[in-house]
């Protein structure tokens, strides 16, 4: 249950405001269709954090207890930092012509693929020992996460104050990365 926790929580902070909710928004203003639109995106993510937490799960036997413990932290430091750092408008696929739900599946599982999500997922699944409920957790957030962007659309750009959250949760993440991994190298 930690595992679950853990990453959806963790995955889900990380996306609020970042490219993968702008490119959501591209998506869903392009093809009006949101469940459409909120399928590729589920499809992708769930693809996304099983490929993660499977390459956690298999990494965690080959490593020891200690630097299972740094893996697990340093997403939480790459994360912190990639989040006080200024989102870059991804591509907006316009001129992919192969239908509202393949586009989405493609383009959300190309910008997805190497996010600091997959390698929290991964950390996550590495230090629990539980890749399913790493993926599944995972796979939660972010998606709960992107899909204010498909159903509210510019609203939520508006509404709520993204960028502080952004770097608030990026403080918190530098900070347990920080104290995870200072107690994996024996400092604390």
């Amino acid at each position: 249950m930690d595992a679950l926790l853990i990453a959806l929580l963790a995955s889900g902070f990380a996306e609020i405001g970042d490219k993968t909710q702008l490119l959501a928004l591209a998506l869903a203003v392009r093809f009006r269709n949101d469940g459409v639109v909120l399928g590729g995106i589920a499809l992708a993510t769930i693809l996304n954090c099983a490929l993660s937490a499977t390459a956690g799960w298999l990494i965690a036997d080959m490593i020891g207890a200690d630097a299972r413990t740094l893996f697990f932290a340093l997403p939480f430091l790459f994360a912190g930092v990639g989040m006080w750092l200024p989102v870059q408008r991804p591509d907006t696929v316009a001129g992919w012509k192969i239908g509202a739900f393949l586009t989405t599946f493609l383009a959300m599982f190309i910008l997805e693929f190497g996010d600091k999500s997959q390698f929290i997922v991964a950390g996550v699944a590495v230090r629990t020992a539980d890749p399913v409920m790493s993926a599944i957790g995972a796979s939660i957030g972010i998606t709960a996460a992107i899909a204010p962007a498909v159903l509210l659309r510019q609203q939520l750009f508006m509404r709520f104050p993204l960028a502080m959250v952004r770097k608030g949760a990026g403080a918190v993440f530098l900070l347990i990365g920080a104290l995870v991994g200072l107690g994996a190298l024996g400092l604390m």
